[in-house]
């Protein structure tokens, strides 16, 4: 998930965004589903704020896709 805030809201989408981790974490019904939430990153860059739920065979390419999309 990638979220673009307005200037000055970047700290309230964060703690909205990390929320929204915290309810799929207490959500989880696999323990494989839960392992890869609770590996889950929350990364701000300027006013994007991005969720990856990624399992970790994927997660260094998502994020280098991610990081290239964002330039």
């Amino acid at each position: 998930m990638v979220v673009k805030a307005k200037d000055g809201k970047v700290d309230a989408v964060k703690a909205s965004v990390e929320q929204v981790l915290q309810d799929k974490i207490g959500s989880a019904f696999y323990p494989e589903e839960q392992e890869v939430a609770e590996n889950a990153k929350v990364e701000v860059n300027g006013n994007l704020v991005s969720l990856f739920i990624v399992n970790s065979e994927v997660s260094a390419d998502a994020e280098a896709k991610y990081a290239e999309l964002i330039k």
